[in-house]
């Protein structure tokens, strides 16, 4: 039973890590290369053009960290921060924006939900690197 349920630990963790390289690393490289629309959403938030070209590259580094057993705590950790901003920006600005042609809805919703994702992958990251380090 219980190399059972470790095994489904894993299988979990790495589901969850998968979805997460996939949901924001494809978000940060669209900021990298369809920079148009994300500067003017950008600009609507307050923040200058080049903050989305940060933050998509961050996305996509944190996205790639995120699948390195060593340093996935970290890129977790910057990911978490990033969404963190992302909440405050979009409680900060509620409702729907232009985007891609058409009003999307945007809401906090989103990015609190990957932050607690993000904090659940960094703290078992964290542990098993810890884990690790004390065996030797």
């Amino acid at each position: 039973m219980a190399a059972f349920s470790k095994r489904a630990l894993v299988w979990t963790l790495w589901t969850v890590t998968v979805v997460a390289v996939l949901g924001i690393g494809s978000t940060g490289l669209s900021k990298l290369v369809t920079t148009g629309e994300w500067d003017r959403l950008f600009q609507s938030w307050g923040y200058p053009q080049w903050f989305a070209l940060v933050i998509g590259a961050v996305e996509v580094l944190g996205a790639v960290a995120l699948l390195v057993r060593r340093v996935a705590w970290l890129g977790a950790l910057a990911l978490a921060v990033v969404m963190l901003g992302a909440i405050g920006t979009l409680v900060a600005h509620p409702g729907s924006h232009f985007f891609r042609g058409r009003q999307a809805p945007m809401s906090p919703v989103t990015p609190l939900i990957w932050f607690v994702l993000l904090v659940a992958i960094g703290i078992v990251r964290w542990r098993e690197l810890r884990s690790d380090t004390a065996r030797g």
